[in-house]
């Protein structure tokens, strides 16, 4: 018995070494002050998107056509993404200023960054492929 808790005993002490330096790993990375600066600025982005939908909307929705329809639900569709990567931004200029850890708040706004430009670009992409500008899309889909 003793034999096996000797060879066992590097093995525990191992683990339990790479166990701590993943939990430090991931306390540098996850800081209170930035979660709770993540979640004030999409609190905001919230409210700011509930009180200035319609008046985003009402900007478009004088004109009939359907490509200023198109757009405008675009906007919409990216407005509340925006002002909360605008948000994230801020805090970034803010905790770096103060010296604090930023490396979750880059993240979250790397990533919306990307969601926005993908939204954008599919949003575009439908756009285009609905008022006939990309015929040779449709010949290859329908096949």
């Amino acid at each position: 018995m003793e034999e096996l808790e000797k060879s066992l005993t590097p093995t525990l002490d191992t683990a339990t070494g790479i166990a701590g330096r993943i939990w430090m790993e991931f306390l540098v990375l996850v800081s209170i002050p930035q979660a709770v600066a993540i979640s004030i600025t999409l609190l905001v982005a919230v409210l700011g998107h509930l009180q200035f939908r319609d008046w985003v909307g009402g900007l478009f929705s004088e004109l009939k056509a359907t490509l200023w329809q198109q757009i405008s639900r675009m906007i919409l569709s990216v407005l509340m993404p925006v002002a909360w990567v605008i948000g994230l931004w801020l805090t970034l200029v803010i905790f770096n200023y103060l010296g604090w850890k930023t490396s979750l708040i880059r993240l979250v706004a790397n990533l919306t960054n990307v969601w926005i430009v993908i939204q954008i670009s599919a949003t575009g992409f439908q756009m285009l492929r609905g008022r006939g500008h990309l015929p040779c899309l449709r010949r290859r889909l329908r096949r």
